[in-house]
This record gives structure tokens, sequence and C-alpha cells, in this order.
């Protein structure tokens, strides 16, 4: 009787190790790969004005929105406020590289006197 008992419990660890196993795998998710492109319009327009995108799209130039009411000229994107160089008494930092994932930011110390 025991070594019924036995192949029983065998035959419920097996059949639930296979069902563990086939849920399992019903659960995984392919990841979902997402791209972004400028919008199809630049511009929205209304009775009263329009809309304008101004950015570039990336974390540092993002699209923002600017109401432009009619009859006024737009005003020009602001410029970028990175400074490229921090001077000290014994040198200074310059900022290189392009900000891009190929090229990223990056300080260098140029001591004083070197060009």
């Amino acid at each position: 009787m025991a070594h019924l008992a036995g192949r029983i419990s065998a035959c419920w660890i097996v059949t639930l190790a296979l069902v563990a196993g086939l849920l399992g795998a019903c659960a995984t998710e392919t990841p979902v790969v997402t791209t972004t492109s400028a919008p199809a319009t630049q511009t929205v327009v209304y009775q009263g004005g329009q809309y304008r995108l101004y950015g570039s799209g990336t974390a540092i130039s993002p699209y923002y929105w600017v109401w432009v009411p009619t009859g006024v000229t737009a005003p020009a994107p602001p410029t970028t406020t990175v400074t490229s160089t921090v001077a000290y008494p014994g040198g200074r930092y310059q900022l290189q590289g392009n900000g891009t994932a190929a090229s990223p930011h990056y300080w260098v110390w140029v001591p004083a006197g070197a060009t």
C-alpha cells in the first residue's frame, strides 16, 4: 500500500511541475519597443492664434508647445544655458562631447597656461 501512495505522490508532483512550467511560459511578455518621431504637424491653428511646437524631442531639448496669438510674431526659442567653460585661478574646466550616447558630455581640466 505504501508503494501505491508513493506512486500517486510522484504522479502529483510531476503533474504540478508540468502545469507550473506551462503556466510560467504563458506569463512571459515580449518587450515593447517604442520610438518617438516628430509630430505630423508642428503648427495647430485656431481662430485666435496658433500653437507652435518647438524642441527636438530629446532629453536635452524636449518638445514643448508655444501659444502665439494672431498678429503676433513668435518669439525665438530660448538658447541653451550650458556653460562650456568654468574658470579657476589654477586653470579651467572645459565641457567636451556632443551630449549623445555615442559622444556623452564630460569635463576636462586644463591647467592655467596650457592651450
